[in-house]
């Protein structure tokens, strides 16, 4: 799910990775190797929740979402993003969290990520979830999520975000979490961490922003190939898994798949081509013309 502008948002533009002020996303074809999904598209949904006094109060409909560590409940805020990946390509290679950073005034310590588990609840409400009933929250910590029910994806320093800026995570736990995922939705959640002071928050965009563009994970496809040999059928062929460690004839459904790799790599690194005239798996089955 490609995502392009229609009014009153920003978003990351996918050649530069710079915020601009455009139009709230709607769906669009894949441009190049990106894939970008936001928080705004389909059944995704963002939040931040905030316990203590505030544990009963939803902010699903704040423009803004923050993050706090406090020594106290009552000035801690946890946030919670949802995305909807029933559009994302299954050849992904990468995939990065990208933000848009509202106000930093304090950039000690860091930020860390999580995944909700699959199983866990991650058809949550965006106008009804709150400190006492979100997926994965530990209701008793500052900043802590159930471990039974979440995943760690890794963190960032502060001080390498700064406001009105935009800034991405990225991590194998993060690319794990969404090619692993069984049921088209992925829940991140964010918290402070090592860092406890009155101006130890940090706020990002949500989707219901105006001046921001929402949060959006950002996949990087797999790179698809082509056969430049005569009997190709000048279809596309995605690379198959197997060109990470060793790929041999059986790999292949036809001939013109194992020779568009065969000429991809421009040499027979994989010994595809046995009578060395340049044709790889003479002996598959040549794919029907469309």
């Amino acid at each position: 799910m490609m995502l392009f502008p229609a009014p009153s948002q920003a978003m990351v533009n996918a050649e530069s990775g710079s915020i601009q002020n455009v139009e709230k996303p709607q769906v669009a074809p894949i441009t190049g190797n990106l894939q970008l999904i936001t928080t705004a598209a389909g059944n995704g949904a963002d939040t931040f929740i905030r316990g203590g006094s505030y544990s009963s109060k939803n902010n699903g409909t704040n423009g803004k979402l923050v993050v706090k560590l406090d020594n106290t409940l009552s000035y801690s805020r946890k946030t919670y993003l949802r995305f909807d990946l029933s559009e994302l390509n299954d050849g992904i290679d990468d995939v990065s969290l990208n933000l848009s950073t509202i106000n930093v005034p304090n950039t000690k310590g860091s930020i860390e990520f999580y995944g909700l588990n699959d199983g866990v609840d991650e058809n949550w409400s965006e106008t009804k979830t709150t400190w006492n009933n979100a997926p994965g929250n530990d209701t008793y910590s500052t900043n802590l999520f159930l471990s039974n029910q979440t995943t760690y994806l890794g963190k960032l320093p502060a001080a390498s975000i700064a406001t009105g800026d935009s800034f991405s995570f990225n991590s194998p736990e993060l690319l794990d979490l969404i090619k692993g995922d069984t049921d088209d939705i992925v829940t991140i959640l964010i918290n402070r961490a090592e860092y406890k002071a009155p101006d130890a928050y940090i706020v990002f965009a949500s989707k219901e922003s105006t001046e921001y563009s929402p949060p959006t994970l950002m996949a990087t496809l797999k790179p698809a190939v082509q056969s430049n040999h005569e009997t190709d059928t000048a279809n596309l062929f995605e690379l198959p898994d197997c060109v990470n460690s060793d790929c041999n004839c059986s790999d292949f459904k036809t001939q013109e798949e194992a020779q568009a790799v065969f000429n991809y790599f421009e040499d027979d690194r994989f010994r595809l081509d046995g009578n060395k005239d340049g044709l790889a798996c003479t002996s598959l089955p040549h794919a029907k013309a469309p």
